[in-house]
């Protein structure tokens, strides 16, 4: 709906609708009608003036859809290795054998297409590389927020980002007797958090600054799923750092020289 209202030369605001609904409580109201909830969405856009939406291009809409539905063979291939496991019937462990098989060779082929579609177009391979310059960040995972974060560099900020990825810190405080634990807010693309902790693992041994910066985090008693999630937020502001200058990744960068 959205790309057919911007082609007819609406303004388009794509929001998340949680922000909708909270906004509606916050208006006391307690009816769920079409009049109801147009009046609503009428009164938050007046008020808040979300950013217009800008469509992806036909090649990012391409690489979304291609990578949506490698994300689903993954999913399919991951349940049908846990029955396999469970399984004791010969019969259907040689069942799931071959369902796995179609799955992988499924696979390899949307691996490819989505290499082949970030190959013809020469915006999405000046990105590709700086992307791969980041130590950690492998070509499915640069396929991977080419498509679902296609716009990164639009962002306000590197938090900004983090945010849509759900790996920003949540905190609940209250006074001096409420101090809970903060944690992921989750509030986001599951997708990005979930394609993202491999390699934040590998950025923690090959990338020299989250090598560093999870050795902090260590050093201060932080348990591992903690630090995971942080450097998959570093990792992410790292990525669209890149992406906003234009500059490959360099350890270095924005560091004072040595006096030395």
């Amino acid at each position: 709906m959205a790309q057919a209202l911007h082609a007819e030369g609406f303004q388009v605001s794509v929001v998340n609708p949680r922000r909708i609904k909270g906004f509606g409580m916050s208006q006391m109201q307690r009816n769920k009608t079409d009049k109801v909830d147009s009046g609503v969405i009428a009164t938050f856009c007046a008020t808040t003036e979300p950013e217009p939406w800008q469509p992806p291009t036909e090649t990012q809409r391409k690489m979304r859809a291609l990578e949506q539905h490698r994300l689903d063979l993954k999913k399919s291939l991951v349940q049908h290795k846990n029955r396999q496991q469970t399984t004791k019937d010969a019969d259907i462990k040689a069942s799931l054998q071959r369902l796995m098989d179609g799955l992988e060779a499924e696979l390899q082929a949307v691996d490819k297409q989505l290499a082949d579609v970030a190959e013809q177009c020469q915006e999405l391979r000046e990105r590709q590389e700086l992307l791969l310059s980041v130590p950690g960040i492998g070509v499915k995972s640069v396929h991977m927020l080419l498509s679902l974060i296609y716009d990164m560099e639009n962002y306000k900020n590197a938090r900004a980002v983090a945010a849509d990825a759900g790996v920003t810190p949540a905190h609940h405080e209250s006074g001096t007797s409420v101090h809970k634990r903060p944690k992921l807010s989750k509030m986001g693309k599951a997708a990005v958090r979930g394609e993202l902790y491999m390699p934040a693992l590998n950025a923690m041994r090959t990338n020299p600054i989250l090598r560093t910066f999870a050795e902090r985090l260590r050093s201060k008693g932080k348990p591992e799923p903690v630090i995971i999630g942080a450097v998959i937020r570093k990792l992410l502001h790292i990525c669209y750092g890149v992406l906003k200058n234009k500059r490959p990744f360099d350890p270095h960068y924005g560091r004072e020289p040595s006096l030395a």
